[in-house]
């Protein structure tokens, strides 16, 4: 459970999708939308905690998987 006064959103899968050009627009992506809600960010390891000294929380919490065809693409894992 999520002791964060903030609800939380989380990436499990950064740093495991896509390469490294594609991982920093996702990271950037997140903490634009956290910062635009006032939400917490939790993330996987990635190696962008490395190389730019980020200290997000690990993501501690396991959701369940959804899969959804969307209408113009193949189908897609998105996690509730």
């Amino acid at each position: 459970m999520n002791n964060s006064p903030n609800p939380t959103i989380t990436m499990s899968n950064l740093g495991k999708r896509g390469r490294f050009g594609n991982q920093v627009f996702q990271y950037a992506l997140l903490k634009i939308y956290t910062s635009d809600y006032s939400l917490g960010l939790a993330t996987g390891r990635w190696v962008g905690q490395l190389l730019f000294g980020h200290q997000d929380p690990p993501v501690t919490q396991v959701f369940p998987r959804l899969m959804t065809r969307l209408p113009w693409r193949w189908p897609a894992i998105v996690q509730m």
